[in-house]
């Protein structure tokens, strides 16, 4: 049989159980953002009352009612169309003139997500001679709010800013126009930053082709295209040598195969065998390099490869000779192809020697390796700086030097 006591320890105890099992699924993390409101103060004010309404079903409906001496509060409001207005009260408690009705909207909060991107155009369709207006890069994704900031950021930070843009399909599709797309680089960095500080970037490659040299294209059209890039104005009337004006730096034009012819100083540092080259014959040409090659690279790429041949003038303490070399070599362009690296590999015979005064054959070979940074000032003309290492194989011994490089060069 069950008392009393025993009746009211159990609905006690029932109650105790339903209350922590009601705080336990009414548990949230709210997890919103902070919005701040601000206004002008009065001198004459002891304090200030900020009321808030949240437009619902067709009507602007009362949310808080806050009492402040600030001139600013921080509230956390969800998703929505709100509005606000103060009241200042004076040292007497009485209120005063309020504000006009200030609307403002709380946007939800997302990360963007970049999934891929396009070109709008396929850029392999275009031919030699046609002359782009404009370039659209279509990026897919999810979550991308109609009042997100887009923009590219190019290698060196700098910042480049769409022409136009355009959200479709809900949020899954940027369409973004660029005015004179040969302002481009090839490489950049897509960010994306939705309101409320939540963004995403995605690295993307856009290869524009350019008008191969010898297009039939009107170049007065061209001119008036890259002038009005540079913010310049141009007359109707424009001469061939300006043509030269425009910022080679700029303009990549792919070329497939391109001609190298060199001459360099490349004195000989001895490495072992104890090999002076110092020599006893007076020579005017001892050091000199002269060559002649050609590098091949893919229009899509910065690696290349190609052949190169040389004639250099040595000399040695007791005699001198000129080397003929065949080089493999391979190049790789740095960012903006201004510059590049170049790796080669190679096997010298002589061509002639003299020794003592008097011209005879020695036989050796040698075995060449090294590196060399190339920096393309013009479309043209280039200097060249590296080092290399050779390996000297004469009958009866061997020798190793190094041999640094500083020349000049013309690419065609």
């Amino acid at each position: 049989m069950v008392n009393k006591k025993s009746i009211i320890f159990l609905a006690l105890l029932f109650l105790i159980i339903s209350s922590l099992s009601a705080q336990i699924e009414g548990f949230f993390v709210e997890r919103r953002f902070v919005q701040r409101l601000s206004w002008s103060g009065d001198d004459y004010a002891s304090q200030y009352e900020i009321i808030i309404e949240k437009w619902e079903e067709g009507f602007y409906n009362q949310v808080q009612q806050i009492y402040s001496t600030a001139y600013q509060i921080d509230i956390s409001l969800s998703p929505g169309l709100y509005r606000y207005r103060v009241i200042p009260y004076d040292f007497l408690n009485r209120p005063g003139r309020g504000t006009e009705w200030i609307e403002f909207e709380v946007l939800t909060a997302m990360l963007p997500e970049l999934n891929s991107y396009r070109t709008e155009l396929d850029l392999s369709e275009i031919d030699d001679n046609d002359l782009l207006d404009d370039f659209v890069l279509l990026i897919n994704g999810n979550y991308i709010s109609p009042g997100a900031e887009i923009f590219l950021r190019a290698f060196g930070g700098e910042i480049i800013a769409p022409s136009s843009v355009q959200i479709l399909q809900n949020g899954q599709i940027a369409r973004l126009i660029f005015y004179g797309p040969y302002e481009l680089p090839e490489y950049f960095e897509i960010i994306v930053r939705n309101p409320g500080g939540f963004q995403s970037n995605m690295l993307v490659r856009i290869h524009i082709p350019l008008l191969h040299e010898g297009s039939t294209i009107d170049m007065l059209l061209l001119q008036q295209l890259l002038a009005a890039m540079l913010g310049e104005n141009v007359e109707d009337e424009v001469e061939e040598e300006e043509e030269e004006a425009v910022p080679k730096e700029r303009v990549y034009r792919y070329r497939g195969t391109a001609w190298y012819f060199s001459a360099a100083y490349t004195p000989l540092l001895s490495l072992f065998d104890n090999q002076s080259f110092t020599p006893e014959i007076p020579t005017t040409l001892s050091g000199m390099t002269f060559g002649l090659g050609f590098i091949h690279t893919r229009e899509r790429g910065f690696f290349g490869w190609g052949l190169n041949g040389s004639v250099s003038s040595f000399a040695f303490s007791d005699f001198q000779t000129n080397v003929f070399n065949t080089n493999l070599a391979f190049q790789l362009y740095l960012p903006k192809r201004t510059t590049a690296l170049r790796y080669q590999i190679g096997l010298g015979t002589p061509l002639s020697s003299n020794y003592a005064g008097s011209y005879q054959e020695i036989p050796f070979r040698c075995f060449n390796t090294g590196l060399s940074l190339f920096w393309f000032a013009g479309k043209h003309f280039y200097t060249e700086t590296g080092m290399e290492i050779i390996y000297w194989v004469f009958e009866d011994k061997n020798a190793g030097t190094l041999r640094p490089l500083v020349g000049f060069g013309w690419r065609f």
